[in-house]
């Protein structure tokens, strides 16, 4: 896994893409098409949820 430098924390991260209960009732509403945008939603750091990471 990628390691990412957080601005806002100023740490290294494993930043992980945050797929919640909004993303499961779309899923569930388009009958699984959108399963396809997973992929597209950005990878957030753990600690605060900042989507402003650079890759190492």
């Amino acid at each position: 896994m990628a390691s990412h430098y957080c601005n806002l924390c100023k740490v290294d991260v494993d930043a992980k893409r945050r797929i919640r209960a909004g993303t499961f009732i779309m899923i569930l509403l388009t009958g699984l098409l959108w399963l396809i945008v997973i992929p597209l939603y950005q990878k957030r750091c753990p600690l605060c949820k900042s989507r402003f990471l650079k890759k190492i």
